[in-house]
């Protein structure tokens, strides 16, 4: 609506522009016929003096003049009038832009807060209704579930199953002889629910070592002891070629490799062991 009100005034003004030429144009010509009448009529109020024309023909004269007079300023006025006009629409051209600048920005404004209030209530019917995992997987349900079925607030219904290649194992070590185990050592795990002599045992790495101690329960009581986190190359294909369907549920034992020795270094070892005895 803006731009059809400043195009038409913008028309408006164009077409007054041309009036206002015409009558500039027009009143010069005036301008030369009044100067013309009004020395015609000063050498008739001479000879009219002199009783060389009449009377009546000096007031013809006259009043012809006047005429002239009446229409130069009656076109003077209009082309004042019609620069007055322009000035107007000018103005008013002025005013709407003003007027739509301000009506733009009271709608972006409107927008804006019409945007953060969807945003806001969509970010709130996420927090109540939507459940996100940190992690990529397969969900697995903690119950038998059927549509409107009611849960309570804080109800465990699901856990998410990471992808199998991201599964990796956590092992807790005694603080003593933690100080041999290094990152990329070997460790052989057997799995408590597959037995080691039918499916064998999954071959892993170290992958990090915590660097302070955890207290734990032990047969003999609390202890401490370091969390190794294990990662498996192979994923969860045993060394018997088997793969082990895992959840991040399995539990098993862990024998850490901490270095690899010849057979005569083993043997003098142990005799070593035997002599300090």
């Amino acid at each position: 609506i803006y731009v059809t009100m400043r195009q038409n005034l913008q028309n408006q003004i164009r077409s007054d522009r041309l009036v206002i030429d015409n009558l500039t144009t027009e009143l010069e010509l005036k301008a030369s016929v009044l100067e013309d009448s009004e020395d015609r009529l000063k050498k008739d109020s001479i000879l009219f003096d002199n009783e060389v024309i009449s009377e009546y023909d000096y007031r013809q004269q006259r009043a012809s003049h006047l005429s002239l007079q009446e229409t130069f300023l009656n076109m003077e006025s209009n082309r004042l009038l019609k620069q007055s006009e322009v000035s107007h629409n000018l103005l008013e051209i002025q005013r709407i832009e003003l007027e739509e600048i301000e009506s733009k920005e009271k709608a972006y404004s409107e927008l804006i807060t019409q945007r953060n209030a969807l945003a806001n209530a969509v970010t709130l019917w996420k927090e109540r209704y939507l459940q996100y995992s940190p992690v990529e997987g397969e969900l697995e349900y903690l119950g038998f579930w059927r549509d409107n079925s009611f849960v309570q607030s804080g109800q465990e219904l699901f856990t998410v199953i990471p992808d199998k290649n991201n599964i990796v194992g956590e092992v807790m070590i005694p603080s003593y002889g933690a100080g041999k185990v290094e990152t990329g050592q070997t460790v052989n795990v057997k799995i408590n629910n597959y037995p080691y002599d039918e499916y064998g045992l999954l071959k892993g790495a170290v992958r990090s070592v915590s660097r302070i101690t955890n207290k734990i329960e032990t047969a003999n009581g609390t202890g401490d002891a370091y969390l190794v986190v294990v990662s498996f190359p192979d994923g969860t294909t045993t060394n018997f070629g088997k793969f082990l369907p895992l959840d991040f549920e399995s539990k098993g034992t862990a024998e850490i490799i901490t270095k690899r020795k010849r057979l005569i270094e083993r043997l003098f070892d142990n005799l070593k062991a035997k002599t300090e005895k």
